[in-house]
């Protein structure tokens, strides 16, 4: 039974759903309950009550989100060896299909021949190969119109490459695509929750890429050369996602007609210092944008803090 006050019922709606396992392999331990269906939670089994009802539309949004919310953690909890990059981009072509929407698949050898210097150096060690997948859901008669491009860093575990991870701090890396991963399941849950009228194009660029070891790792010294024309000398290979990022927010530049770009990345250490790993770092160049992140943050649970953005300080 939950509470429908007015500023935490969406809050504590989603709160449930990020609660549900979604994720598990049967491991019996000694002593250990034994995995039965009453010592498991069946999400499609579990029935959330409001003191006082929904409208439809608050109920429809709220499982539209409670869908993404589950779709989002199940490919984060995923084990890499099973959720690989041609996984990932199966799960997107599976969005696709579930929206309706068109979707474009740049993989391997083709990322290289199309100049995405970014996303190929980061991935091309791995066995599993890179690729750019955007899916695009555009009304009809808004083909010309200005819309929302959402960028996602996809990497679906971080070795650090040759510049490896030490110590215990690549347990877990298996997250490291979760920017894509969540806009992924954003993407899916505003195509079902936009209103008719609603003709504003919506894309999801998703870069996505294993940074592993290998023969044909990308090395210090490298020098890459972007799909935005620009060239990049690699100092750390462990600071993959702003490479795979800039090819991604490019694309979206070049090819989707954005008015409003927002990515989404498990990128800095820095940012877990600043807030947390409970609250996520929010930085824009747009002050209406950055009130509507913290708000949206405070809405749904997920809690967002405004970082500075000065870029007259910045190191040229």
């Amino acid at each position: 039974m939950l509470s429908t006050h007015t500023d935490t019922w969406f809050a504590a709606g989603a709160a449930v759903a990020r609660a549900v396992p979604l994720y598990e392999h049967t491991f019996q331990r000694k002593n250990a309950l034994p995995m039965t269906a009453e010592n498991l939670i069946e999400s499609d089994k579990l029935e959330v009550v409001y003191q006082t009802p929904l409208t439809l539309k608050e109920a429809t949004l709220l499982q539209h989100t409670a869908n993404a919310i589950q779709l989002a953690t199940r490919l984060v909890d995923a084990p890499p060896n099973e959720l690989h990059a041609d996984a990932f981009i199966a799960e997107a072509r599976a969005v696709a299909e579930r929206t309706k929407a068109a979707i474009v698949v740049i993989q391997g050898e083709t990322l290289h021949e199309q100049g995405f210097g970014g996303i190929y150096g980061v991935g091309k060690a791995a066995t599993h190969k890179p690729a750019l997948v955007c899916l695009s859901h555009v009304p009809e008669e808004a083909e010309d119109a200005k819309g929302v491009a959402m960028v996602g860093k996809g990497i679906i575990f971080d070795t650090g490459g040759l510049s490896i991870k030490t110590g215990g701090s690549m347990v877990g890396m298996k997250r490291d695509m979760g920017g894509a991963a969540s806009l992924l399941a954003a993407f899916e849950a505003a195509c079902h929750a936009k209103n008719t009228t609603d003709k504003t194009p919506l894309h999801v660029v998703l870069c996505v890429a294993e940074n592993s070891v290998g023969p044909d790792s990308m090395r210090v010294d490298d020098v890459l050369v972007m799909y935005s024309g620009k060239t990049v000398e690699v100092n750390n290979t462990d600071a993959e996602g702003r490479l795979v990022l800039a090819d991604g927010v490019t694309y979206a530049v070049k090819h989707l007609n954005p008015k409003v770009i927002v990515d989404m990345a498990t990128l800095m250490g820095a940012q877990g210092i600043a807030t947390g790993n409970r609250i996520s770092a929010v930085y824009t160049n747009d002050g209406s944008l950055e009130e509507l992140a913290v708000k949206a943050g405070k809405v749904s649970g997920d809690l967002v803090h405004s970082m500075p953005y000065a870029p007259e300080f910045h190191r040229l």
